[in-house]
């Protein structure tokens, strides 16, 4: 690294820093972090071109995001944080402010603005935490039905359940990830979740009952 790169990255440390701040519940440890936006610092300082219509901490803010983040999500499923309980309080915190302000239940993105968090974290969290609300509600029809209840092990104390399930949800495809979502964090019905995905009721009703399988199999072996 030559000396001009290293004096512009210690003179832009707050931007970097301010950055994996954002990631701070994410499970994954600050100093990494602080390494992966310094790389996506030098990416940005090497393919920045002065006549891109933006100023360079404007293009390095992208770069450096966008690498913490890729990083986040290639490992989250391996190192979980264990400051939920203090993640859900804020959340909640939050939520009633901008509820108050807003007069209406604000979305995540603008929770995650709220406490100058990534919106994937904040999702997470709200996912994971919903998911275990439901606990007991019945999926499937018939002899089929499952509950989410049945989906974990038991006894789990609530929070290393938390911890287990938003593990576990990392695991999820694209799809089963959205799924679960519409289903336990929007509070959509299985009809309702089948129009937004041009399908039917049975077929969302099958894959649900094929994700809460998979999440079993992963929460149990």
């Amino acid at each position: 690294m030559n000396e001009s790169l290293e004096v512009l990255i210690e003179e832009n440390a707050n931007l970097i820093y301010k950055i994996v701040n954002m990631y701070r519940y994410s499970g994954i440890d600050i100093e990494d972090l602080k390494q992966v936006g310094k790389i996506g610092f030098i990416h940005a300082y090497q393919h920045y071109n002065a006549s891109f219509d933006s100023k360079f901490t404007t293009y390095a803010y992208l770069h450096i995001k966008g690498e913490i983040s890729k990083y986040v999500r290639e490992n989250r499923g391996m190192k979980v944080s264990r400051n939920l309980t203090k993640l859900y309080w804020q959340i909640d915190k939050a939520t009633l402010l901008l509820a108050q302000e807003y007069m209406r239940e604000p979305s995540p993105g603008e929770i995650a603005d709220k406490l100058g968090l990534d919106e994937d974290i904040v999702v997470d969290a709200m996912l994971s935490r919903h998911t275990i609300h439901s606990i007991d509600e019945p999926v499937g029809v018939g002899d089929s039905e499952l509950s989410l209840h049945e989906v974990t092990p038991a006894p789990v104390e609530d929070v290393d359940m938390q911890l287990l399930l938003q593990d576990a949800l990392t695991n999820l495809t694209d799809e089963e990830y959205q799924l679960v979502m519409n289903r336990y964090m929007r509070d959509l019905t299985q009809t309702e979740v089948a129009n937004l995905l041009g399908t039917s009721q049975v077929q969302v009703s099958r894959k649900e009952q094929k994700v809460m399988q998979k999440l079993r199999t992963y929460m149990t072996c």
